[in-house]
């Protein structure tokens, strides 16, 4: 697991996460962790009574594997669509 550290705090009734990432595939992991641990927040800050605070995500190795470059170069001259 690359996640190695989770770190919640309470301030004035919200509910913060800070969470370190040893190793972090930039193309793949980090978006879909990204929205894993924000919905983690949410989720125990319902439980507890909390509001959502602030995701803080830390990383350690950052990388981008060299068979993920062209789709990422792809992906980001792609024109964002509107939220539904």
């Amino acid at each position: 697991m690359c996640c190695s550290l989770l770190q919640f705090y309470v301030n004035q009734g919200e509910l913060s996460c800070q969470m370190y990432q040893r190793s972090a595939d930039m193309g793949l992991g980090v978006p879909f962790n990204i929205a894993s641990y924000a919905l983690l927040t949410c989720m125990i800050a319902h439980v507890c009574d909390l509001v959502p605070g602030d995701f803080v995500h830390v990383l350690g190795d950052a990388h981008v594997y060299s068979t993920h470059v062209r789709p990422l170069q792809d992906q980001l001259l792609k024109t964002p669509k509107p939220f539904p």
